[in-house]
């Protein structure tokens, strides 16, 4: 569910790597001040990524800074506050919860269940402020819980051709 967004940082120039950064910093510092130090652990380019396109898309202005923080005590780092980081960090911890659930669910991994207790009530505060984005997440990781048992009596070769025969599996 998360990692799908990786910087391609050799085919980035230096200063549209720092304003990446700069966002993924802006992100981390919105997530400590809305949820809790705990979700910052779940910090991904991901969300970054959604801050970044959302803010390109509003009229609004960031604000950049140089500034320390938790992970990079001793040298300031670029960070870029923005509006949308807010939207982004709620997605981002709403995400998380729900990742980890699936992890418990088909893994059985329960090992995570003190992870996932650690993140409710951020959880609780994204699904408050954003309830048509919960609703929309918790439906499609349930199209595609239904389409992961669907697919598991599929044999190997059939799963290799099926993006290229139909699109709706």
């Amino acid at each position: 569910m998360f990692g799908y967004i990786v910087p391609d940082k050799p085919e980035l120039k230096i200063k549209e790597f720092d304003t990446f950064q700069g966002y993924y910093c802006g992100l981390c510092k919105q997530l400590k001040q809305d949820y809790t130090f705990f979700s910052r652990m779940f910090l991904n380019y991901d969300c970054a990524f959604l801050s970044l396109i959302l803010d390109a898309v509003t009229d609004s202005q960031p604000e950049c800074g140089r500034e320390t923080c938790a992970f990079s005590p001793v040298k300031k780092k670029c960070v870029v506050h923005a509006d949308t980081a807010k939207y982004a960090a709620a997605i981002n911890v709403m995400l998380a919860k729900n990742s980890i659930r699936d992890h418990i669910h088909d893994e059985k991994k329960i090992y995570l269940l003190p992870a996932e207790a650690m993140l409710v009530p951020g959880y609780k505060r994204a699904k408050r402020d954003y309830p048509e984005a919960e609703e929309t997440i918790v439906h499609a990781l349930e199209k595609l819980t239904v389409w992961k048992k669907r697919r598991n009596g599929i044999s190997i070769r059939w799963r290799m051709c099926l993006p290229l025969c139909c699109r709706s599996w």
